[in-house]
């Protein structure tokens, strides 16, 4: 009977050891949205190395110090692990005190995953020890030394018991987020949608309707179907008379169902571009994907495009909704709305636009081209709104930079940043690059490069080190996509002293800092810690 007793103490002891030295699996677990494929598809091997590296260390020298402690007689063996609490602390506290680009965010979700990994590993644990205490007497608890790798595919068990009580939940939220919007009949609902610029677009519009209207727009990035519940549930208030839904895609069907929790009066398509080619494939699935924004558009609805790419315009002419569509000027297509003169600076940008026949000047803060798009798709939105072209143009004068969306920092110390490391599509790269360009000062380029992009991963890399190569003084690279990046300057007769590869965004910006003079410094596409 003791002996059951201390199996189970011990079991009670691992799985706490095991979910505390899991903290990086479970950050991996949520940056990929709680997706147990994702999860499983998308781990780095340096972590499974990791991990089956410290099994191996913690199992070797339990196993080693129970066969000594074992010569002494009675339990005196139990003190060989004494060497697996002290490693499993000391693996812990490691990971606790690293440095990350994402933090863990302990939400309600994450608590229910720890207790329920906490089960799962006590009853894993106890079976596997109480089996080897009958059948291999020697291995009986030193078998938890394997405790660190084990977790790697406990953790995706756990993730799949608690799958039911997360589907459960959130079809509560669901439920109570459709219930708030049926008890405000006369609140407008603005869904956008695109490849990029709908967080942009989603605060410039936010920005240009306030003081007309009450407004209400889902905070940061929030994209996803309990982000918008979340949105609904917590922001949105009963007063509110405009919600701006932001509506994100990684695979067809996403759209439709934000769509059924938020049915939009006004749908709005940012862009169509390579974006998330992991998931989708090739450009005309995300077409697709995002165009079921306009299929749910409510029978008397707006549809609003900005005239990135010709498959917009595509997407444009095949709609038969009320529709408008935004663009620079060209005298192929007859927009609603449209931006001229477009001239872009260090400090901002200015430019003419035009909506409904009427034109009126503008200036900015804003860097870069495809900011003025965004703001002239704002602004076209607003005006059918009910805002006049003074109001709108006043509004974008007073515009502010969005964070990590080519924000200019002054650091002092003789460096300024541009801050554009939310940005992961090409299109935009290339924009934040042209604004590098039109500074005098030493110009750096800090890249972890573009991800999601599938097949095209390579090319899409190796075109963006060519488009540093044509702008940057200096390029500093960091993540998987180095040597694609590298071979992009590289084509371009870019100096090979200029660049530097290295780990991680900190030894990134100890390089930035030991260049000496009058710097900028690009930060492109910082990627959270999963790529």
């Amino acid at each position: 009977m003791i002996e059951l007793y201390i199996i189970l103490i011990i079991s009670a002891m691992t799985a706490i050891l095991a979910v505390l030295s899991s903290y990086q699996l479970i950050q991996h677990y949520q940056l990929r949205a709680y997706h147990i494929g994702e999860y499983y598809k998308n781990i780095k091997t340096s972590l499974i190395l990791r991990l089956a590296l410290e099994s191996l260390i913690i199992f070797v020298l339990t196993f080693s110090l129970m066969s000594v402690f074992d010569t002494l007689g009675g339990h005196f063996y139990l003190l060989g692990i004494s060497s697996f609490t002290v490693l499993m602390i000391v693996f812990s506290i490691l990971q606790f005190i690293k440095k990350y680009k994402t933090p863990l965010k302990i939400t309600h979700r994450i608590i229910r995953f720890f207790i329920v990994l906490i089960f799962v590993n006590f009853v894993f644990w106890f079976g596997i020890i109480y089996a080897f205490y009958f059948y291999i007497p020697a291995l009986s608890y030193s078998i938890i030394g394997l405790a660190p790798i084990m977790s790697y595919f406990l953790c995706g068990i756990a993730a799949a018991i608690a799958a039911p009580l997360e589907a459960v939940l959130r079809s509560k939220y669901i439920y109570l987020a459709k219930k708030k919007l049926a008890s405000m009949p006369d609140l407008k609902i603005i869904g956008i949608t695109g490849s990029f610029g709908k967080t942009s677009v989603k605060f410039i519009l936010q920005k240009l309707l306030e003081g007309r209207y009450k407004v209400c727009a889902s905070p940061n990035s929030f994209n996803t179907p309990m982000g918008l519940c979340r949105s609904i549930n917590q922001h949105l208030k009963p007063d509110d008379q405009i919600f701006i839904a932001e509506m994100g895609a990684r695979k067809k069907g996403d759209i439709t169902k934000l769509c059924a929790i938020a049915p939009p009066d006004i749908a709005v398509i940012t862009a169509i571009g390579e974006q998330h080619l992991a998931t989708f494939k090739n450009i005309e699935t995300v077409a697709r994907a995002k165009y079921e924004i306009i299929q749910n558009l409510k029978p008397d609805g707006l549809a609003a495009f900005n005239h990135t790419s010709p498959k917009v315009l595509k997407l444009f002419q095949k709609t038969k909704h009320n529709k408008i569509i935004i663009g620079a000027f060209t005298q192929e297509v007859v927009y609603f709305a449209y931006y001229s003169n477009p001239q872009t600076f260090n400090r901002g940008s200015r430019f003419s636009l035009t909506i409904d026949g009427k034109t009126i000047d503008c200036v900015t803060a804003l860097l870069g081209l495809p900011n003025i798009g965004n703001i002239a798709l704002a602004a076209a939105l607003a005006y059918k709104l009910g805002a006049s072209l003074e109001e709108i143009a006043q509004k974008i004068t007073e515009l502010k930079p969005i964070p990590h969306r080519l924000q200019l920092i002054e650091s002092g110390g003789g460096l300024t940043i541009i801050d554009d490391s939310f940005n992961a599509n090409l299109e935009g790269a290339k924009a934040a690059l042209d604004v590098l360009k039109s500074f005098l000062q030493k110009k750096i380029v800090i890249t972890a490069g573009l991800v999601d992009m599938g097949k095209r991963q390579k090319s899409v890399n190796e075109e963006l080190g060519k488009h540093i190569a044509r702008a940057a003084d200096w390029c500093i690279i960091t993540g998987p996509n180095s040597l694609y990046i590298y071979d992009g300057l590289i084509k371009e007769n870019f100096s090979i002293k200029r660049i530097r590869i290295c780990d991680n965004l900190d030894q990134a910006v100890n390089i930035l800092n030991s260049i000496p003079g009058s710097k900028v410094a690009l930060f492109q596409n910082d990627l959270p810690d999963n790529y």
